[in-house]
């Protein structure tokens, strides 16, 4: 989750992702910058991308990038935003407050708020507010999992909040799921500690709110997993225990292990994911 270890594995998959732009491409992509969806902070911002002269109501995709919940920007997220949009898609990539200047729930309240955002100005941008995905990394896993099973956690009262910030489909690449009773390798420790401000055995109650593995019920969202077998910072056992607890609950899930492929993936894996993602997308949102 640091912001070396994901900006490596996200420039690899710009490659891919670029190569294949043009044969995907249905649409022209316009790119609006930028753009708040709060102002209480600098980083309540996001970028959008439309599908120039698509008809009908579209699907949207929100983009929630990672970073240790410390570090990252949307910026990160721009070559998929161009890959969705090219294909007929509306998708948002938002920043979020960063720890430790701002600790959980900080960040699951702006990118629930960005959900909600993106339904008030749904008809605004022809997006169809009930087909809604989203996909994250790392961090941006983490609370991607939370858009597909939590439910808004500060509504506030402004022109938000009647709207909802769950998710209809999700994608999750190596995000964890549990700070309770799965915590992460050693290294993945100290950035967890500053994400929630305290040790885990002082505010056990926090380590729980901040894990969406509690969370999941029978109305969350089917999600797509990919993590890499390798992987040192994020355990499979993160995920292995999300798959688990949304098959308990009914909700469809698919955990996609990339054998040898550390946090991140490189070579043929991230060809691999990209498409998987891609392929999740269409499949339930039908662009």
């Amino acid at each position: 989750m640091t912001r070396r270890i994901f900006s490596l594995a996200f420039v690899a998959i710009v490659g891919f992702v670029l190569a294949t732009f043009a044969q995907d491409k249905k649409y022209e992509v316009e790119v609006q910058k930028d753009v708040p969806y709060a102002t209480a902070h600098e980083r309540q911002k996001l970028d959008l991308y439309l599908p120039k002269g698509a008809s009908g109501l579209r699907p949207g995709v929100v983009l929630v990038h990672g970073g240790g919940w410390r570090s990252g920007d949307k910026q990160g997220y721009g070559f998929l935003g161009l890959q969705l949009a090219a294909r007929g898609y509306v998708a948002i990539a938002c920043n979020y407050r960063l720890a430790p200047t701002d600790t959980h729930p900080a960040q699951l309240d702006d990118v629930q708020r960005a959900v909600r955002w993106f339904r008030h100005n749904a008809k605004k941008h022809n997006v169809d507010p009930n087909r809604f995905g989203a996909h994250g990394g790392s961090a941006g896993g983490h609370l991607v999992l939370f858009l597909g099973s939590r439910d808004t956690r500060d509504k506030g009262s402004d022109e938000l909040s009647d709207y909802s910030s769950r998710v209809q489909f999700v994608v999750d690449f190596f995000g964890p799921s549990d700070f309770v009773t799965d915590p992460l390798s050693p290294n993945g420790s100290p950035i967890v500690e500053s994400f929630i401000g305290k040790k885990r055995e002082e505010a056990p109650d926090a380590y729980r709110d901040a894990s969406p593995l509690y969370f999941i019920t029978k109305s969350s969202a089917p999600t797509l997993i990919i993590h890499g077998t390798e992987d040192a910072l994020v355990p499979m056992s993160q995920s292995e225990r999300a798959e688990a607890a949304l098959k308990k609950a009914g909700v469809a899930v698919t955990l996609m292990k990339l054998e040898g492929q550390a946090h991140g993936f490189r070579g043929e894996a991230q060809e691999q994911a990209i498409k998987a993602s891609i392929e999740f997308f269409d499949k339930h949102l039908k662009p």
